[in-house]
């Protein structure tokens, strides 16, 4: 093998490695009689150093430049700038097989360049600037592999016809906007053109006749045609990939005649195909089980998906990656369920005019009580699956009707939604729907709604009063989920964010409330939204606003200590502190004290029922005179029911009572205990500590006055005895 690309070079021969001088392949000036090895006809295999990427030089080589390697069988050229080349370039080279000439530059190629290679089998001109196919590979008759990747051909001519023996074929990374099979050889097996701009196939009967892989991935196809002339696939095809393309549909039959298909490929991204439905009849066709990959796709979830988890004949194809398709709510886009979740949950709806149980016998005449109907001027969806009653779904949609001017709702309906322009809610006419679990009420104008107004729908446990007229919250036994959003909602107080405790799902957001919230002292909304459960439950925590001093209209979440970007910092201790206390004594007088009503003389006390072996405890916040002896006989529960004395309806089901007479002691005095104990033995010692300090800076002075002030004092008490006092002999 033998590649020229860089500034030295080495063959290597029977007798070793031989240097080919710099100047000898740098300006292609290759001295004819200085042999780069014993033989030229055992030249076998070149090693290199490369050249720069950055190099700027261009090589003008000379005709017959390795016309004394006669045996070379294998030649890579790559970065080098070639220019004007020769069409004797390659003269001699007779045994050549394989060619590369790689990001060289080149924008075209001499007519018979190749006239000098006729055993030459592949042939790699990829990274060049090439803007159609060289005319010079006419003469490549025995040419299997030919890759023209990452340069500019914009379209094909007809010069590939005229190699026969052409089976692999790569022009990916191009600019091709069409291809047409008829200009390609009717022999190639495989055909590779991805990242192009390619959004039309022109095919006819007879042309790829051999095709069995084609690679069309990257590229701008917008659909697939099972008729005519255009997007239609060969017929011979087993792999296809059809993926990051722009397929919004598939028509039914478009694979009917591909029967060796094994594979197709149509993953995709966000922003490429986008099929929201593919029917199984539009895969029919391959005789053997065909495998899919569909992920990424914009599905929708609707009953013709079915067939991607619940095959329904042995030919029915396999989804390969169906654990990664996903699919829009069909009722509400913005949510996306994995397809499994979405079968698991029933959620796969199909529209319907009627339906028919499998009880009924009658739906074939025109009258026929036991089919269902749906209403006039309504939408109508029923999911996939009846196989389960707590999870079958009957949805009915209406909108902008008069509520006294619907037709009868079907009993059997699940979810329904009505908007119009309604002052007042008049549920009469709708009649009572036993199965209905969820109300969607929008944008009617209400401005109230009782409990009552329910009743007719005892199983209700969802309603939807978005972008209506309530000012607070309402209190609506049963309900789990409550959808609020886009009402004229006051500020919230801690009592009404106690009516969300008991409830899995609510929405507040939207733009017409008027809620405050502060960095110092937090509203009460801010704290309970503070809690982690809490945020959970909200729907569009992300809509929800509110005003904050200094920075205006902000969404809430900004106000979260611990959300990125928050503009409220972590307060200090003593803020965490208060925040605290005044939740604390909020949640004390906002609670719903729940138990038996007992008759006093001075008072009715709420008395809290004990666990059984207990007595009754009082409320903390009631006074309650001392109990008398016949007063401590309580009648004790075995569970801590509620119920109230004359109000048989507040009674529970089963209360066993049992008498105990309580033994009563007055608490035991606790120990007083000074938090400063354990300081006074260190305080003692600091005061010792000081005393002894004040005594010795008392004796320094003392010391100091009688040394300098008083000196006569000082040195009468040390004079030396008089001379006549002294002894003689001193």
């Amino acid at each position: 093998m033998v590649r020229l690309s860089g500034a030295v070079s080495v063959l290597r021969g029977p007798a070793g490695p031989f240097p080919l001088r710099p100047s000898h392949l740098q300006m292609g000036a290759v001295e004819r009689d200085k042999p780069a090895c014993a033989g030229p006809s055992r030249v076998r295999a070149y090693v290199d150093d490369t050249m720069p990427h950055l190099s700027t030089g261009k090589s003008r080589p000379p005709a017959g430049l390795f016309a004394g390697l006669r045996n070379l069988d294998r030649l890579e050229i790559e970065r080098c700038h070639l220019m004007d080349l020769p069409a004797d370039l390659f003269a001699g080279l007779h045994q050549l097989y394989s060619l590369i000439v790689r990001n060289a530059k080149l924008d075209d190629l001499p007519a018979s360049i190749f006239d000098h290679l006729p055993n030459l089998i592949t042939l790699d001109l990829t990274g060049n600037s090439l803007k159609i196919e060289p005319f010079a590979l006419r003469s490549l008759r025995n040419v299997i592999h030919v890759d023209l990747s990452n340069n500019s051909i914009a379209f094909l001519a007809n010069t590939l016809i005229s190699m026969p023996k052409l089976r692999v074929l790569t022009i990916d990374h191009n600019r091709l906007t069409n291809i047409d099979f008829r200009r390609l050889p009717e022999d190639l097996t495989d055909l590779s053109l991805r990242h192009n701009f390619i959004s039309t196939i022109h095919y006819t009967p007879g042309s790829a006749r051999h095709l069995k892989r084609l690679d069309l991935a990257h590229n701008q196809l917008d659909f697939i045609s099972g008729t005519g002339t255009v997007n239609i696939l060969p017929k011979e095809l087993k792999t296809v990939d059809l993926s990051h393309n722009r397929i919004a549909y598939m028509q039914d039959g478009t694979l009917e005649r591909l029967e060796e298909l094994i594979l197709l490929d149509l993953n995709s991204t966000s922003k490429n195909n986008s099929l929201a439905e593919l029917r199984e009849s539009s895969l029919a066709g391959p005789k053997n089980r065909l495998k899919l990959l569909l992920a990424h796709n914009p599905f929708t979830c609707t009953c013709s998906l079915k067939w991607m988890l619940h095959p329904t004949t042995k030919s029915t194809p396999t989804v390969l990656d169906v654990d990664s398709v996903e699919c829009a709510h069909l009722l509400q886009p913005e949510i996306r369920l994995n397809l499994t979740v979405a079968d698991r949950k029933n959620e796969l709806l199909c529209k319907y005019e009627n339906q028919c149980p499998a009880s009924c016998t009658c739906c074939r005449f025109p009258f026929c009580e036991c089919r269902i109907d749906c209403p006039k001027g309504c939408q109508c969806y029923r999911s996939s699956r009846d196989d389960n009653e707590n999870l079958l779904q009957n949805v009915i949609r209406c909108e902008g009707l008069r509520i006294d001017k619907l037709d009868e709702i079907p009993d059997s309906v699940t979810e329904l939604q009505l908007s119009g322009d309604w002052h007042s809610w008049t549920p009469e006419k709708l009649g009572k729907l036993d199965r209905l679990r969820f109300l969607n009420l929008t944008n009617a104008r209400l401005r109230s709604l009782e409990s009552s107004e329910l009743a007719t729908f005892p199983r209700l446990s969802g309603l939807d009063l978005g972008s209506n007229e309530f000012t607070d919250p309402m209190q609506l036994p049963g309900i789990t989920q409550l959808y609020i959003a886009n009402n004229p909602l006051k500020e919230l107080s801690t009592k009404d964010l106690l009516l969300f405790e008991g409830m899995r799902r609510v929405a507040i957001g939207g733009q017409r409330n008027s809620w405050e919230c502060d960095c110092d002292a937090p509203s009460s909304l801010q704290r309970w939204l503070r809690v982690e459960g809490n945020r959970d439950k909200v729907k569009d925590l992300a809509q929800v606003y509110c005003n904050l001093p200094l920075h205006g209209r902000i969404r809430i979440e900004r106000t979260f200590p611990d959300a990125n970007g928050t503009l409220c910092p972590k307060e200090e201790e003593d803020t965490s502190n208060w925040v605290k206390m005044v939740k604390n004594l909020e949640d004390r007088t906002s609670t719903v004290v729940y138990g038996v009503y007992e008759p006093s003389t001075s008072t009715i006390q709420p008395i809290l029922l004990a666990k059984e072996g207990q007595t009754a405890r009082h409320h903390p916040f009631t006074t309650t005179p001392k109990p008398t002896a016949p007063e401590m006989e309580k009648p004790v529960v075995d569970d801590a029911e509620v119920f109230f004395p004359g109000r048989p309806d507040f009674r529970p089901t089963v209360i066993t009572f049992r008498t105990q007479k309580p033994n009563w002691r007055p608490p035991k005095r606790k120990a007083r205990e000074d938090p400063n104990d354990t300081h006074r033995f260190l305080n003692a010692l600091i005061f010792v500590l000081f005393v002894a300090v004040i005594l010795l800076i008392i004796a320094v002075g003392i010391t100091v006055y009688f040394r300098f002030t008083k000196t006569d004092v000082y040195i009468g008490s040390h004079r030396e005895p008089a001379l006549e006092q002294r002894p003689l002999n001193a």
